[in-house]
Protein backbone atom coordinates (compact mmCIF):
# COMPACT_ATOMS: atom_id res chain seq x y z
CA UNK A 1 0.00 0.00 0.00
CA UNK A 2 2.79 2.45 0.82
CA UNK A 3 4.40 1.76 -2.54
CA UNK A 4 1.29 3.10 -4.25
CA UNK A 5 1.18 6.27 -2.19
CA UNK A 6 3.72 8.25 -4.26
CA UNK A 7 1.76 7.47 -7.42
CA UNK A 8 -1.53 8.47 -5.82
CA UNK A 9 0.01 11.66 -4.46
CA UNK A 10 1.49 12.49 -7.87
CA UNK A 11 -1.87 11.90 -9.54
CA UNK A 12 -3.62 14.12 -6.99
CA UNK A 13 -1.08 16.90 -7.46
CA UNK A 14 -1.39 16.64 -11.24
CA UNK A 15 -5.18 16.89 -10.98
CA UNK A 16 -4.89 19.94 -8.75
CA UNK A 17 -2.44 21.64 -11.08
CA UNK A 18 -4.71 20.99 -14.05
CA UNK A 19 -7.72 22.30 -12.16
CA UNK A 20 -5.75 25.41 -11.28
CA UNK A 21 -6.18 27.79 -8.44
CA UNK A 22 -8.38 30.25 -10.25
CA UNK A 23 -11.93 31.15 -9.46
CA UNK A 24 -14.49 28.33 -9.36
CA UNK A 25 -16.33 27.96 -12.65
CA UNK A 26 -19.57 29.06 -11.00
CA UNK A 27 -18.04 32.51 -10.54
CA UNK A 28 -15.95 32.60 -13.74
CA UNK A 29 -17.58 35.23 -16.00
CA UNK A 30 -15.94 33.91 -19.19
CA UNK A 31 -17.10 30.35 -18.57
CA UNK A 32 -20.58 31.52 -17.62
CA UNK A 33 -20.86 33.64 -20.80
CA UNK A 34 -19.71 30.72 -22.96
CA UNK A 35 -22.18 28.32 -21.33
CA UNK A 36 -25.01 30.85 -21.64
CA UNK A 37 -24.34 31.45 -25.33
CA UNK A 38 -22.20 28.60 -26.73
CA UNK A 39 -21.14 28.54 -30.38
CA UNK A 40 -23.47 26.59 -32.63
CA UNK A 41 -20.98 25.97 -35.41
CA UNK A 42 -17.27 25.25 -35.77
CA UNK A 43 -15.44 28.34 -37.09
CA UNK A 44 -14.37 27.95 -40.72
CA UNK A 45 -10.74 28.83 -39.91
CA UNK A 46 -10.52 25.84 -37.51
CA UNK A 47 -11.90 23.15 -39.81
CA UNK A 48 -8.75 22.30 -41.81
CA UNK A 49 -6.77 21.37 -38.68
CA UNK A 50 -9.72 19.49 -37.20
CA UNK A 51 -10.11 17.46 -40.41
CA UNK A 52 -6.46 16.39 -39.97
CA UNK A 53 -7.33 15.16 -36.47
CA UNK A 54 -5.50 18.03 -34.71
CA UNK A 55 -6.90 20.18 -31.96
CA UNK A 56 -6.82 23.92 -32.49
CA UNK A 57 -6.61 26.46 -29.69
CA UNK A 58 -6.86 30.20 -29.13
CA UNK A 59 -4.98 31.78 -26.24
CA UNK A 60 -6.35 34.97 -24.67
CA UNK A 61 -4.62 37.51 -22.39
CA UNK A 62 -1.25 35.84 -22.98
CA UNK A 63 1.40 36.92 -20.51
CA UNK A 64 -1.15 37.77 -17.81
CA UNK A 65 -1.17 34.52 -15.78
CA UNK A 66 -4.14 35.42 -13.61
CA UNK A 67 -6.22 36.31 -16.70
CA UNK A 68 -4.80 33.99 -19.37
CA UNK A 69 -7.37 31.51 -20.65
CA UNK A 70 -7.69 29.23 -23.65
CA UNK A 71 -10.40 27.82 -25.89
CA UNK A 72 -9.71 24.61 -27.80
CA UNK A 73 -11.68 22.78 -30.46
CA UNK A 74 -11.16 19.01 -30.22
CA UNK A 75 -11.88 16.69 -33.17
CA UNK A 76 -14.01 13.60 -32.74
CA UNK A 77 -12.48 11.47 -35.48
CA UNK A 78 -15.24 12.42 -37.90
CA UNK A 79 -16.33 15.74 -39.27
CA UNK A 80 -17.28 17.06 -35.83
CA UNK A 81 -15.60 18.78 -32.90
CA UNK A 82 -16.36 20.16 -29.45
CA UNK A 83 -15.17 23.29 -27.68
CA UNK A 84 -13.42 23.22 -24.29
CA UNK A 85 -12.52 26.07 -21.96
CA UNK A 86 -9.29 26.24 -19.97
CA UNK A 87 -9.67 28.68 -17.07
CA UNK A 88 -7.01 31.13 -15.87
CA UNK A 89 -4.60 29.76 -13.31
CA UNK A 90 -1.88 31.92 -11.75
CA UNK A 91 0.19 28.84 -10.88
CA UNK A 92 0.02 27.14 -14.28
CA UNK A 93 -1.61 29.33 -16.95
CA UNK A 94 -3.16 27.32 -19.79
CA UNK A 95 -1.12 27.12 -22.98
CA UNK A 96 -1.38 24.93 -26.10
CA UNK A 97 2.16 23.65 -25.50
CA UNK A 98 0.97 22.02 -22.25
CA UNK A 99 -1.76 19.94 -23.90
CA UNK A 100 -1.31 16.20 -24.10
CA UNK A 101 -4.88 14.94 -24.23
CA UNK A 102 -8.31 16.58 -24.51
CA UNK A 103 -9.43 18.28 -21.35
CA UNK A 104 -10.72 21.56 -20.09
CA UNK A 105 -14.34 22.25 -19.29
CA UNK A 106 -16.69 21.24 -22.10
CA UNK A 107 -18.65 24.12 -23.58
CA UNK A 108 -20.40 22.40 -26.49
CA UNK A 109 -21.37 18.87 -27.43
CA UNK A 110 -19.83 17.58 -30.66
CA UNK A 111 -20.84 19.86 -33.54
CA UNK A 112 -20.77 18.53 -37.10
CA UNK A 113 -19.07 20.56 -39.83
CA UNK A 114 -18.39 20.25 -43.55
Amino acid sequence: MLKRWPHAAAAALAALSLAGCGAPLESDPIYQALKANPPTSVPANKRAELRKGHSTCDLFNEGQPSKQYMLCWWPSGGPSAHLSYYAPSPISPPHPSKLITPGGEPITPFIKFQ
